[in-house]
């Protein structure tokens, strides 16, 4: 998705975006896009706990952790897809902030 790209151009700690069936995505989140290497802790760290935290107070309901896995269904609305894709940019802004990438 052209939406979803605008975040891997914005923002190092997004690694990967890739599209599978329909409207199903995955973003990589990494602490350094070169060698790939992710944030440490898994689901239990402090960078997926904050992310979590700052995605969800937006009003978007995800499970983040070394990959954000989106799959709306195929009646969204364009704006709700420019809503989810703002939620996540602001929220990425702040991460970068509070755990700087490598």
């Amino acid at each position: 998705s052209v939406a979803v790209s605008v975040l891997q151009e914005n923002h190092p700690t997004v690694g990967f975006v890739g599209g599978g069936l329909g409207l199903l995505m995955a973003i990589e989140i990494v602490k350094n896009r070169k060698t790939k290497e992710r944030y440490p802790g898994g689901f239990n760290s402090q960078f997926t706990k904050r992310f979590n935290e700052l995605v969800r107070a937006s009003g978007l309901a995800i499970r983040a952790g070394a990959t954000i896995v989106l799959s709306p269904p195929l009646t969204i609305t364009p704006q709700i897809v420019d809503d989810m894709i703002d939620i996540l940019d602001t929220s990425l802004t702040q991460m970068e902030k509070e755990f700087p990438p490598a």
